[in-house]
């Protein structure tokens, strides 16, 4: 989901510091749960298929290298093998070549003098020299902790000048016949120094940075102290070589690694964007020698951080960088990724990262694992990529008991849940969504910045890490034994042995509770041929969907034509694919579901026809699978999903109105699908109720999906304490037409059932619309506006809000990017259109930038994305931004905007260079 947080798909409910000498066995399992995924039972079974030999790249805000857990994986080998920044927020200008004096001196561009070592001067010694403002390289909270420690110290010395003046002051002879004037001074010098105390906000730290050639490799040196004396400092180099790293000393606590571009003229400096890599790094593969109790899933397996979480965007994703992080997966060999970011899409399964993912997938069997999302508990919620792309593993969040009680203090545990919050399926185009679910919540290490050596986190981004390190286990054992695999048939052995939860559905939990042991041992059973081959769904009658999922408008008995095709590994023969074979059984439960016995498929594929009779169905949400298995074996090969929702009735004068009592049980989910007249705009609900428990709380959550947007851009959500519940009503938005589910649920830690007597009813006014817009040319607006049904009173009040204007760019540039890090997967670089903006803003106030053509898009766009900034009068950098913009604060004068877009293709940039802004 997109707030400013983004990303990250994840909350923090408290912090927790623990000392492990204290805690109990059965407290590590509330930490971490490892039996209900048979994690603790695999590793007690093979305790060297601990993660050994897989190497896990960690597409997240950034991992601290010196959290605790983190230092040496269960053979003593480095745990951080490499740290990367893919954003592009820790890069300093280098370029800048300066000569040391014979003193080993040299001019910073702070303007310092540096003191270097002798002893790193070769002959002709050539440094390169950069300078950065700490403000842009920390995260909000190390800038909110130096400030403090800056404050902390200015009082401290205000102080003393304080007691200083005043004692002056009151010493002051009145006898003196400059009394008077001297008087005044001190006065005044007591009321600066009071106003200091208010006023006082701390400028940024400025470190200059050193580069220098030594032998092969460059060596860095940053000036973290500030004073320019470098011999104190650490000499780096590129973190892979010797994953060495330094801080920014004791008022920051932040750890920061580096690798050098461009011969020298890129500085990197890798620095987390926020505590969620470190803490997702911990849940995968945290090692705790003298702890083990406390170790995350895989404390054998080595992590690769590759930062995607822009800081400069308060840790959002932008597509630059995750086109970069592809790449470097690719380069490093990785075997799995965790990425537990996401945002909601307009086209589940298609854009540009989508199609980079796929190739990293099935040309280089690289397994994807991804967060679902915390959209829930509304079907179709899951985010992109994770919850919408067939060749990722998307995971929902699971709460055991063993959790409740250690993360949450809970002195009466519920019922064993999905969290309320975790995104549901299925996906638009009637995929899953959600593939397993597996534990989303965990104490576990983050960045020494925080301060503390643990919190406790929760969300789906917590769930991903978690089955993403129980994979690694999985992959650990197969290298071991030199049993081939491939990304197909991990996910068909880890959706055949998933433990389905018997009081969930399969939107919430997919096939089940992610199950190690039992999916290992089904790959170890597996033929090479088979461990090689995944299958594609696709629905030809709904323009290539992947499933079926009758939501709208559809007849009672419908008919679907799908194609299955067979999708094979790059390593695979043209010989193996010319003759393979398979005739698929087919299988599914639901008696609402007719297709034949068997389909017949070959390498171009097989044909299926498949009818619904949904005149069969009740109101409701209704699921199931078409298995196809193998007709020797038996073991399933793929499984086609279904999908039908089944609106109520609605009752009283036009079809507006529906009510129902409903008894929610704790932690239980129910839902409500209504068709809204096409001219409603609003829905009128009450809800009445006799619950009082304190602490419960009732989730209220409706969505519409419209045609080709995003699932949150119709949706209304809300959090109700249940003492609120004996007589709530509220107004909620409504598009005519589009089914419309309402759901009603109980939170996953609440202690008591709730009633609940609901009533809706649709309202509308013909021919209203949600915003009017007047052109330049100021001609009046009319508007016919018309009650249906009921009698409305209608109290018009209009107000200027904005005022919107565009701008041609005054300068425009496509390059091939120079930067060594935009090279795709299939090793194409990338070019880079640069469009300059310019405009004399005559008043201070409040400014929305955007471009109509990219806005909002991420995952579901065909191009790499956009990044931009705003410079103001003075040059300074106000803010940078992304397709998501938000308000930014200007004054008066000349400001220029710089949007950047990156393509493969220069002439797919071409018709862009003309591209308009709208402020």
């Amino acid at each position: 989901m997109h707030f400013k947080f983004r990303i990250i798909l994840a909350s923090i409910s408290l912090f927790t510091l623990i000392q492990s000498d204290r805690v109990t066995a059965a407290s590590y399992e509330g930490f971490l749960p490892k039996k209900i995924t048979e994690v603790k039972a695999f590793l007690n079974k093979h305790p060297s298929f601990d993660g050994r030999n897989i190497k896990i790249a960690i597409l997240d805000s950034g991992v601290d290298p010196g959290a605790p857990g983190l230092s040496t994986t269960s053979e003593g080998l480095p745990k951080v093998i490499d740290i990367l920044d893919a954003t592009g927020s820790g890069d300093v200008d280098t370029s800048v070549i300066g000569t040391p004096n014979e003193d080993a001196q040299v001019e910073g561009l702070s303007g310092r003098r540096l003191q270097l070592d002798p002893a790193w001067i070769e002959p002709n010694q050539l440094i390169h020299l950069g300078v950065v403002n700490g403000f842009d390289l920390f995260p909000d909270n190390v800038v909110d902790n130096y400030k403090k420690h800056a404050r902390d110290q200015m009082l401290e010395t205000n102080k003393i000048y304080l007691d200083q003046t005043q004692k002056a002051l009151e010493t002051l002879a009145t006898e003196k016949p400059d009394y008077h004037a001297k008087k005044k001074d001190l006065e005044d010098r007591l009321e600066l120094l009071n106003r200091m105390e208010e006023s006082y906000d701390a400028p940024s730290p400025v470190y200059d940075c050193v580069l220098l050639k030594m032998r092969r490799d460059w060596r860095v040196v940053i000036d973290t102290n500030q004073d320019g004396d470098l011999r104190n400092e650490d000499l780096l180099e590129d973190y892979s070589i010797k994953q060495r790293y330094s801080h920014f000393g004791a008022e920051t606590l932040t750890n920061f690694a580096v690798h050098v571009y461009n011969d020298g003229d890129l500085l990197s400096i890798i620095i987390p964007s926020s505590a969620h890599g470190t803490h997702v790094a911990g849940i995968i593969g945290a090692n705790y020698p003298e702890s083990p109790g406390r170790n995350g899933i895989a404390p054998g397996a080595q992590i690769i951080s590759i930062k995607i979480g822009d800081t400069r965007l308060d840790g959002m994703e932008t597509g630059i960088a995750l086109q970069r992080a592809l790449r470097m997966v690719k380069e490093l060999g990785c075997d799995l990724i965790n990425m537990s970011y996401g945002e909601p899409t307009s086209t589940p399964n298609k854009g540009w990262f989508i199609e980079q993912v796929n190739e990293l997938i099935h040309e280089h069997g690289v397994t994807f694992v991804a967060s679902a999302g915390n959209a829930g508990p509304a079907l179709s919620t899951t985010g992109a990529p994770g919850g919408t792309t067939s060749s990722i593993l998307a995971v929902g969040a699971y709460i055991h008991e063993s959790m409740m009680a250690i993360q949450y203090g809970m002195a009466h545990t519920s019922q064993n849940n999905l969290y309320t919050w975790s995104s549901r399926g299925p996906t638009a185009d009637g995929d899953l969504g959600v593939n397993f679910c597996a534990p989303g919540g965990a104490i576990a290490p983050v960045p020494s910045s925080s301060q503390v050596p643990a919190m406790q986190m929760n969300g789906t981004s917590m769930a991903s890490p978690y089955a993403c390190g129980a994979i690694g286990l999985i992959l650990s054992g197969l290298k071991s034994e030199s049993k081939p695999y491939s990304p197909y048939g991990i996910r068909m052995a880890l959706e055949e042995t998933a433990q389905i939860q018997g009081h969930l559905d399969s939107f919430s939990q997919g096939h089940g509770l992610i199950q190690v042991n039992e999916a290992f041992e089904n790959l170890q059973s597996t033929s090479e041929s088979r461990s090689n081959i995944g299958f594609e769904i696709n629905n030809t009658n709904q323009s290539s969907e992947r499933g079926i999922y009758l939501r709208e408008n559809t007849p009672s008995i419908t008919t679907h034509k799908l194609r299955i095709q067979p999708l094979f590994t790059k390593a695979t023969k043209a010989h193996t694919k010319a003759i393979f074979e398979n005739w698929a059984v087919l299988d599914c439960e639901a008696s609402w579901v007719s297709f034949p016995d068997s389909v017949l498929i070959n390498q171009k594929g097989g044909r299926v026809n498949v009818t619904i009779n949904s005149k069969m169905l009740t109101p409701g949400a209704h699921s199931t699978f078409i298995k196809g298995k193998d007709q020797f074996n038996g073991r399933t090969l793929f499984k086609i999903p279904v999908h039908a929702i089944i609106p109520s009735s609605l009752a009283g004068i036009g079809k507006t109105e529906w009510k129902k009592k409903l008894h929610l049980q704790p932690g239980e989910v129910q839902r409500v699908f209504l068709k809204p007249p096409s001219w409603a705009k609003w829905a009128e609900m009450r809800i009445q109720s006799n619950s009082s428990e304190s602490n419960d709380r009732l989730v209220l959550h409706t969505t519409q999906l419209l045609q080709s947007q995003r699932f949150n851009r119709a949706e209304w959500k809300r959090y109700i304490p249940a003492r609120s519940l004996s007589n709530y009503q509220a107004s909620v938005p409504v598009h005519g037409n589009p089914m419309m589910e309402w759901t009603f649920a109980s939170y996953w830690s609440n202690q008591s059932s709730i009633k609940l007597n609901i009533e809706i009813k649709f309202k509308g006014l013909g021919g209203l619309q949600r915003m009017y817009v007047m052109g330049s040319a100021l001609i009046p607006i009319s508007a016919n506006i018309q009650g249906v049904h009921d009698t409305i009173e209608l109290q018009p009040q209009g107000s200027l809000t904005e005022v919107e204007f565009s701008l041609l760019p005054c300068d425009a540039s496509i390059q091939r990017s120079s930067d060594p890090r935009d090279i795709l997967v299939n090793d194409q670089e990338l070019h880079r259109l640069d469009l300059f903006y310019k405009w004399e803003n005559t008043q201070a106030g409040s400014l929305n930038v955007h471009w109509d053509a990219l806005a909002e898009v991420l995952y579901d766009s065909s191009y790499s994305s956009l990044l931009w900034k705003v410079e103001g009068p003075n040059g300074r950098v106000l803010t940078y931004d992304d397709a998501w913009s938000h308000p930014i604060k200007i004054n008066k004068g000349t400001h220029r905007i710089n949007l950047t877009i990156w393509h493969a293709y220069k002439e797919l940039l071409e018709p862009f260079k003309k591209l308009p802004l709208n402020l």
